[in-house]
């Protein structure tokens, strides 16, 4: 059958052949992901769309198209079309399947990716004069999620119409098909005692190390089976580009940092009460306001563990009491106390009209009241120390592992 893909003026997408090699594959011991032979043919079951520029996503969490940030250089960056965190990839072209085909369009096929979901489609391209998008969607909020140059973020292929509904699931008992039911029985005893033998020093077993019936297409008894195949080959896009198999290196580490929402808009209000205008670090009066405080203390804790979870960090708990900091350069410098990993800073107020906006390595992100930005200690160049444009009241902190400095600032969870 015909998959044509029809261009549409300008450059046509990066499309290769669905190659079998997974990064992930080649780094198990003696590469022995490769031995599952359903997992190999998956791999290269379809085509590949790429991406032609790098870009980093990040979400906060939040339903609007404004919640996911997403940076990097070039016409083509994936956008924020639907909101609720899903990243949209734009397919410049039109791909048109025989009468009688549809198209699956879903996530490059075993290739997991941190922090993202591939969602999948199934579009009518036998007569659809439309283009389609990829859709991912993010899945943990303040988590960067990296796109390389040339990295794949679609795979296609033509699936029969109708071929679903036709089918007519019955079930019964392997006892009616008394062959098939031999030839299994067979199969079943001898894994057994493949696994036995393979404790046994120096045993064939031992010498094997795994059993090749499905890998080399032959049934118990060693008769061939029918239609097996060991590799899957698809046809390139004849003039178009011939694209290299090999995955691209993984994007560098960018700015070690975590943005998210954490305390509604309507609670602001009350935190600002909390604020002191003298500069540069302050401690609030805690006489302001009994709840605000409560609610700083509330938040700080929440915010702690939301940035233990993304660091990997153990025990997320404070080194120091509650401050509000006026933030306008890099963070106020101070001694650390022993054991302090991380710092995070708790969003309360942004002061003027441009919203303020945090830069570090190639990574850029707004802030905005009731959002928290936390970084490692040691961050040093090329990552710096974030860095703010704009004015920023925040409640900051420190995280450390160690429970009796959370105990000596009397912490309360609520």
């Amino acid at each position: 059958m015909k998959l044509t893909l029809l261009t549409l003026g300008g450059p046509p997408p990066l499309i290769r052949p669905a190659p079998l090699e997974r990064a992930w594959m080649d780094a198990t011991p003696e590469r022995f992901a490769y031995r599952c032979l359903p997992l190999a043919i998956a791999n290269a079951h379809g085509w590949e769309l790429l991406c032609r520029s790098a870009c980093t996503a990040q979400w906060d969490g939040g339903a609007e198209r404004e919640a996911l940030r997403i940076v990097g250089q070039g016409d083509d960056l994936p956008i924020s079309h639907f909101g609720s965190g899903i990243l949209t990839f734009h397919v410049a072209a039109l791909i048109r399947t025989e009468p009688g085909f549809d198209l699956w369009v879903g996530g490059p096929v075993n290739r997991p990716k941190p922090g993202a979901a591939p969602l999948t489609g199934i579009v009518e391209t036998a007569w659809a004069p439309y283009t389609f998008t990829m859709n991912w969607q993010l899945t943990e909020p303040g988590r960067q999620v990296r796109f390389a140059a040339g990295e794949p973020f679609c795979t296609l292929f033509p699936v029969p119409q109708g071929l679903i509904e036709s089918c007519e699931p019955e079930v019964r008992g392997l006892e009616s098909e008394p062959e098939l039911a031999a030839a299994y029985a067979r199969w079943a005893a001898s894994r057994r005692a493949f696994g036995e033998e393979l404790t046994r020093p120096g045993s064939t077993a031992q010498a094997e190390r795994w059993q090749k019936h499905y890998f080399r297409g032959v049934l118990p008894d060693g008769r061939p089976g029918a239609q097996h195949r060991t590799r899957l080959r698809p046809r390139p896009f004849p003039g178009l580009p011939t694209l290299p198999a090999a995955d691209p290196p993984p994007a560098a580490a960018s700015a070690p940092l975590l943005v998210e929402r954490l305390i509604e808009p309507g609670a602001l209000p009350l935190l600002r009460r909390l604020l002191i205008d003298q500069a540069p670090t302050v401690q609030p009066r805690p006489a302001a306001n009994a709840d605000a405080v409560r609610l700083l203390q509330q938040a700080r804790l929440i915010g702690a563990r939301a940035a233990a979870a993304r660091f990997g960090v153990p025990g997320p708990l404070f080194d120091c009491g509650l401050q509000v900091v006026r933030w306008t350069a890099s963070p106020p410098a101070r001694p650390e106390a022993q054991g302090v990993t991380h710092r995070l800073a708790l969003v309360v107020a942004v002061e003027g009209e441009a919203e303020a906006a945090v830069q570090a390595a190639d990574w850029q992100a707004r802030l905005s009241p009731g959002t928290l930005l936390a970084w490692p200690v040691t961050a040093t160049p090329p990552f710096g120390w974030p860095r703010v444009d704009g004015t920023v009241l925040a409640v900051t902190a420190a995280l450390t592992p160690e429970l009796r400095l959370a105990a000596r600032d009397g912490l309360k969870v609520w």
